[in-house]
This record gives C-alpha cells, structure tokens and sequence, in this order.
C-alpha cells in the first residue's frame, strides 16, 4: 500500500483550544443529530401513547376527546417535523413539503359519525400505518453513497401517517453520505485496502469503542461513525453498497444497545437470510434489528458487518472467480 496522511493506527483530528474555560460550541452539523435523535424517540414514544385504549372507544364523548387529543398531537408533530428539516437546512421547498403534508393530514380528523371504530381508524390512518409499498419506495429513493441527492421531496408528498414521515427523514438522513460527512471528525485511519475509517461528532466511549474495534483488515470501503450522545449512526460502503446502521439504548434495558440496520444492495441471498434479526428483504433491500450489550458493541457490530454481503460475494461473479467450485 502507498503512503498515508495517517500512518499510525488511528491519529485524532487536530482542533485548535483557546485559553476560555467555556465549553467549545458545538457544530451546526453535529447539533441537528442530536436534536433530531431525541426528536426521534420522542416522536415513536408518543406514537404509542397514542394509541387508543378500551376506555378511548367506551362511548362517544370518549371517542370525541380521544379525537381532540390526537388532533392535537398531530398539530403539534409539525412543529418537530419542521424543526428537524431547519436543523439540517433542508431548505425552504422541503418545509414546504411538510406544511402540506400537515395541510392533507388534517383531513383525518374531519369527523361526521363517532362510531365504535373511530379510534382505531383514526389512529391507523393519521398516525401508525406503514405501508409495504411506501417501505419499498423509501428504500429505492434512499440509496447511500450515490451521487445523486435523495427525493425526500417526493416522499414527504407520498407520506399520509405520522410514522410514514418519520421513515422517510429517518432514512433520508442515514443514507445521505453529504450529511454524515458534514459532522465533524475526531479521528480516522486506514485499512489495509487503503479506505478512510472515520469518527465523527461527540468524544463517546460507544462511538470510541466502535472505531477501535474495526480492524485493518476488515474489508470495507470508506466508513463514517457517527457519535451523538448515547447514539451511534454508520455508513458502511462496499457493504451491501452502502449499509447503514443506527444504534441507541434500549428502551427496556439502557445497557443494552437497539441496532437497526438498512441494506440498500442484496448481493447475496443466501448471507442476507443469516443475518441476525432480519426483518425482510425484497429486491430494493434488507433490513433488520437486534439488541445487543453496550460493552459487546464495538466487536458484535464488526462481526455483523463482516457477514454483509459485498459485489464479489454475487454468485455470478464468485462462479466467474472460481470456475471450478
């Protein structure tokens, strides 16, 4: 291999320090994951308190307040949709795009008849459905390490749940190598196949852990890490064409870390079915999740992506390689 702007192991970026005792800002970039991450789980915790309970349907002024506090909770998700799209300066057609989406949503809650299902309807319709079709429409516009930008546009127009736009920022930001890429770096190295590793945003024991346990040889193309908090976000490329990856702590246990993965790019069925906690898969890609010890974070995640997939694991290009097999 030729030389390498970083020739030990693993060289922290230089940053310059001022003899003030105040805290150094924080950037731009690294604050909007940080307020987006809280945004994040706050919204998905909220979309569970909302939904409806026996006593919401028990008779129709029941049903009639159940309606108003959804109403408002709707009204108020705009503000966080907003703030999250100001926060990475999305720009003013994106707003746009998610005022509308507020403007059509509230349709839902044009009510003539409050009968026994309404909660439940209402629920669905406004805030919890996922639909299959739009999962797949999410996957196809939202492929990482492109040179070209994401639609997020397109999608928000096509979204018509609260959990429908959240998918489609959530996976927007993971997947646009432009904003990783943005967020400061601490450190970096290089494997042996000459790719960048590289660390970015907060001094955290998860994100540090992460970076260490990559070894040169693991075969990757160039990585980003994102540390925020207690939250870690990845781009892998050359995995599965650009596998991303997003950790923070589990509900139930905050010693253990809730990984969620997006594979843009199959390449291999066969790896793809043996991947720990694989949600599904079609055409446009694999997703999944686990959860997994915060002190077994750095080795399990490096033993996840080395059974992802790459273009030389397609089995017309391994039986092209080896004829004989």
């Amino acid at each position: 291999m030729g030389g390498s702007l970083f020739d030990e192991a693993a060289q922290p970026i230089e940053t310059t320090t001022t003899e003030s005792s105040e805290a150094e800002p924080i950037s731009p970039e690294l604050r909007a994951f940080k307020n987006f991450f809280k945004t994040d789980i706050r919204i998905k915790r909220e979309l569970l308190d909302l939904a409806p309970s026996p006593t919401d349907s028990y008779d129709e002024a029941s049903r009639m307040d159940y309606a108003e506090t959804a109403f408002r909770s709707f009204r108020d998700f705009r503000h966080d949709f907003l703030g999250i799209a100001r926060d990475f300066g999305f720009g003013e057609y994106i707003e746009q795009s998610t005022e509308n989406f507020f403007q059509r949503g509230q349709e839902a809650f044009a009510i003539g008849d409050y009968r026994a299902d309404i909660t439940q309807q209402l629920y669905r319709k406004a805030f919890a459905n996922l639909r299959p079709d739009f999962v797949e429409e999410v996957k196809k516009e939202n492929v990482g390490y492109t040179i070209f930008r994401h639609d997020l546009s397109r999608l928000i127009t096509d979204a018509t749940t609260i959990n429908e736009l959240l998918h489609a920022y959530h996976s927007h930001i993971m997947s646009d190598e432009h904003i990783l890429r943005a967020v400061p770096a601490l450190a970096a190295k290089e494997n042996a196949v000459g790719y960048q590793i590289t660390l970015r945003g907060d001094q955290s024991p998860l994100g540090q852990q992460i970076f260490d346990a990559i070894p040169d040889d693991l075969d990757v193309g160039a990585t980003d890490i994102i540390s925020a908090d207690n939250h870690i976000m990845m781009m892998v490329r050359d995995r599965g064409h650009a596998l991303t990856i997003s950790g923070e702590p589990d509900a139930e246990d905050p010693s253990k870390i809730w990984v969620e993965y997006n594979i843009p790019k199959l390449c291999n069925e066969d790896m793809i079915k043996a991947l720990p906690g694989l949600a599904g898969y079609t055409p446009n890609g694999a997703r999944g999740s686990f959860v997994i010890s915060q002190d077994e974070l750095g080795a399990s995640l490096v033993n996840f992506i080395g059974k992802v997939p790459m273009d030389s694991d397609m089995p017309s290009l391994q039986q092209y390689l080896h004829p004989n097999q």
